[in-house]
C-alpha cells in the first residue's frame, strides 16, 4: 500500500517538474533550500516541520504558459524600455512538504480540543516580474493533503533518528484530499527610506511593504507585512519564506550582510489543517481570523552563496490555542555567475 503511494506523488511531482524543466533549458538558474522547524527553539507541535527546494531561471523571455495573458499587462524589458521602470521575468518550481500537529504527540486517542494532524507535498510553477525596486510573485500549486503526503512516516523516522518521542495520533489525521493553491505577493522597497554610504555606493538600510493573497482549498487568506533591513552593501534581494517563497536575485558586489525585522498580518477565511477536509466530515478546530507573525533573522552573503536565520512568532491561530508558536527557519541559496 505504501508503495502504491508513493508512485503516485512521484508521478505528480514528476510530470510537474519535467515540464518546468522542458520550459527552462537555457537561462541561468538560481537555486533555494529551505528549512523550517521548531525544534530550533525547543518545541513540537503546531506547524512543526516545513521542507523546500526551489529553481529559478532569471530573465527568460517567456512566463509560464498559464501566465502568458498575465505578462502582457506589465512593461517588459527589451529594446526601448526604460531600465528603472521595466519588468524581467523570472520562472521556475518547487517542491514542499510541511507538517503539522496536536501539542501532545504521546497522545493515540483523537485530542477534541487541539488541531488535528496533517501533512501537505506539493508542487509549485513560479512566475516573477520584477523591476529595480518591486517584485510581483505568482504561484500556481497543485499537491496532496493527507496520508498520501507521508507526515506520519517523515515526523516517526526524523523522531527515531533524534530519539524524540515518537508521534502517536497520525490516526487521526486529515483525510487524503487533493490540493490546489494559486498565491500572489507584490513587494517594493521605498526608495525614499533608503540610506547609503556617502558615495552612495552601497546600501545600509532599506523599507520593503508587501501585500499577499492566496485562493484554494488548502489556504485561503489576505495579507499585509512590512521588512525592515540593516546592515553592510545591502543587494536588491527581497528576503524569503517558505509560505510563500519570494525568490531572490542577489546582486553581483562580492558580500553582504544583515538583520531584518520583519511583521505580517493575515485575515484567514480557509485553512485545511485547522477547518479539515473541505468535502468530509473530519476533525477541525474554531480557527482565528486574524493571524500576525512577528520575525527576526540575519542574513550573510559571500559570493554565490547565501545563508540566512529567521526566528518567528505566531500569534494563536485558532480559538483554543492558549500561547503563540515559535519556530525557527533556515535558508541556503545559490545564485548562477
Amino acid at each position: 500500500m505504501t508503495s502504491k503511494r508513493a508512485y503516485l506523488v512521484v508521478l505528480v511531482l514528476s510530470l510537474g517538474a519535467t515540464v518546468a524543466q522542458a520550459e527552462q533549458a537555457k537561462a541561468p538558474r538560481a537555486h533555494f533550500f529551505y528549512w523550517e522547524n521548531d525544534v530550533l527553539v525547543g518545541t513540537d507541535q503546531d506547524y512543526t516541520n516545513g521542507l523546500r527546494y526551489a529553481t529559478v531561471r532569471l530573465g527568460v523571455e517567456e512566463p509560464p504558459w498559464w501566465a502568458r495573458r498575465l505578462a502582457r499587462r506589465f512593461d517588459l524589458c527589451g529594446e526601448g524600455a526604460k531600465p528603472d521602470k521595466c519588468f524581467t521575468i523570472n520562472k521556475g518550481f518547487a517542491v514542499t512538504h510541511t507538517i503539522y500537529t496536536p501539542e501532545d504527540i504521546s497522545d493515540p486517542e483523537l485530542i477534541v480540543d487541539d488541531r488535528p494532524y496533517g501533512a501537505w507535498l506539493h508542487y509549485a510553477s513560479i512566475f516573477e516580474l520584477r523591476s529595480s525596486f518591486s517584485l510581483h510573485h505568482f504561484e500556481a500549486d497543485i499537491g496532496i493533503v493527507g496520508p498520501l503526503a507521508f507526515g506520519e512516516e517523515v515526523q516517526t523516522a526524523v523522531h527515531k533518528l533524534t530519539g524524540s518521542q515518537e508521534p502517536m495520533g497520525w490516526d487521526h489525521q486529515i483525510d487524503n484530499e487533493l490540493g490546489l493553491l494559486l498565491l500572489y505577493q507584490w513587494r517594493r522597497r521605498i526608495p525614499a527610506l533608503e540610506l547609503w554610504s556617502r558615495d552612495e555606493s552601497v546600501r545600509l538600510f532599506d523599507v520593503t511593504p508587501d501585500l499577499t493573497g492566496t485562493l484554494g482549498n488548502v489556504f485561503t487568506y489576505a495579507g499585509a507585512g512590512l521588512t525592515l533591513r540593516l546592515g553592510y552593501n545591502l543587494s536588491e534581494a527581497f528576503p524569503g519564506k517558505i509560505e510563500p517563497t519570494v525568490m531572490e536575485v542577489a546582486g553581483r558586489k562580492k558580500w553582504e550582510i544583515y538583520v531584518f525585522a520583519a511583521t505580517e498580518g493575515r485575515a484567514v477565511a480557509r485553512n485545511i489543517f485547522l477547518d479539515g477536509n473541505t468535502f468530509k466530515d473530519s476533525h477541525s478546530v474554531d480557527k482565528e481570523t486574524l493571524v500576525y507573525d512577528w520575525e527576526v533573522g540575519l542574513v550573510a552573503r559571500y559570493g554565490r552563496f547565501a545563508i540566512s536565520y529567521r526566528h518567528v512568532t505566531r500569534s494563536p491561530e485558532f480559538t483554543l490555542q492558549e500561547e503563540p508558536q515559535t519556530y525557527g527557519s533556515v535558508s541556503l541559496n545559490f545564485y548562477p555567475d
